[in-house]
């Protein structure tokens, strides 16, 4: 799920919405299968009461079991959720972003480095290694083989037959650490023929940096989707919590099924709909943010809930087209700036010019020769600014 309408949302509440495309009750069943189970257990525990001789002051240990359960699980299922919620924030923007924010800039980086026709084909090729890594990293996060085939990349154009055979040999998140280096080799062989070209080592060294900085960038963006994915929290930890939680659901549907009996035995019926209410909404809530935490711990998918990565990458490869397609052009606005440059070489010697003149003649073509120049600059400034 790549959005949703918050305003529509928030409209039409909860209970309409209920079965939406992406809510915890449509997205798994087992939340409705556990508050239907309960339900159940509730009703059992009320027929059985009801054979017996049990009255009102029977129930209050029962109630205190419950009461102490309840004030702990809000406590304990919130910060087990947060704790989720923080690494599912942190692969998303310390992982995936940086991935797919590297892959950007080194395409932006080295078109504005070295923008000659020779080398719009390294271009092309940088940008494609960037999208096959993020692709890699994908079917990486989605398999546990220990291996992954690239050829469906070949088809896809964004790897050649010996790459891919080559990365098929390859770990499978290291597969995509291998386009980062190649990527770095096509960047340091384009700064080294700039250096041949006669241009100083120390200019050209500068942006070498920056794109080695945002590929080891990259790298690490990789280590750290599969660092998140292959580490999940304390086993013990993480069944505490669940035993916490049934335990506090069996309770209630304990309670539930106690106190309907005998609101029922007295006729209080707003107490049996009291009770119905709790063992609805209360299991309901507390299974709800259990399917929560193991919906986000793995965004990798292919869910409504996980990461819309296809999205991401389309967007990503969007701006690295654009840098190729226009950020090779040159600068829009440098021929005024030559013009500019222009008149300020041009105008001061045709003054000095005047100056020196010995007779009016001379002095009026110099003065038309500057007027010229002037006017050709002002309607060059002028085009351009209709053209914006």
């Amino acid at each position: 799920m790549l959005s949703y309408d918050l305003s529509a949302l928030v409209k039409y509440g909860g209970y309409f919405s209920i079965l939406s495309a992406g809510t915890v009750f449509s997205t798994s069943s087992h939340t409705l299968k556990e508050v239907g189970s309960f339900a159940l257990l509730g009703l059992g525990v009320a027929a059985l009461v009801s054979q017996s001789n049990l009255k009102d002051s029977h129930v209050d240990d029962v109630l205190s079991i419950a009461v102490y359960l309840n004030r702990a699980v809000p406590f304990v299922l919130a910060l087990y959720l947060s704790l989720g919620l923080a690494r599912w924030w942190t692969l998303r923007t310390k992982a995936l972003g940086v991935l797919l924010a590297s892959s950007a800039n080194v395409v932006m980086q080295l078109v504005s480095f070295a923008p000659q026709r020779k080398y719009w084909k390294t271009h092309e090729k940088v940008y494609r290694l960037a999208m096959a890594s993020v692709l890699l990293v994908v079917k990486a996060a989605r398999t546990t083989d220990t291996h992954i085939r690239a050829d469906g990349l070949v088809a896809m154009n964004y790897l050649m037959e010996p790459e891919a055979a080559a990365l098929n040999s390859v770990p499978r998140f290291q597969a995509p650490m291998v386009c980062w280096c190649w990527i770095l080799r096509l960047c340091a062989e384009v700064v080294v023929d700039e250096m041949h070209r006669g241009d100083s080592g120390a200019s050209c060294m500068l942006p070498l940096v920056s794109l080695q900085r945002h590929c080891s960038i990259a790298r690490d963006g990789v280590q750290s989707i599969h660092t998140h994915l292959s580490t999940q929290l304390p086993f013990a930890y993480v069944h505490l919590i669940i035993w916490l939680v049934n335990s506090s659901n069996f309770a209630l549907a304990f309670l539930g099924g106690v106190s309907g009996c005998l609101a029922w035995q007295r006729r209080d019926f707003q107490a049996i709909a009291i009770q119905i209410v709790f063992q609805v909404v209360v299991p309901a809530v507390y299974q709800g943010l259990l399917v929560v935490t193991y919906i986000i711990h793995d965004p990798m998918g292919e869910d409504i809930l996980d990461f819309p990565i296809i999205a991401y990458q389309t967007s990503t490869s969007q701006q690295c087209e654009y840098f190729e397609s226009v950020g090779c052009q040159r600068f829009p606005a440098a021929h005024i700036i030559s013009k500019i440059e222009r008149g300020k070489k041009v105008a001061p010697d045709l003054c000095e010019k005047g100056a020196s003149a010995e007779n009016t003649t001379e002095t009026q073509t110099i003065c038309r020769s500057l007027s010229t120049e002037i006017e050709l600059g002002c309607r060059i400034a002028k085009s351009n600014l209709d053209s914006l």
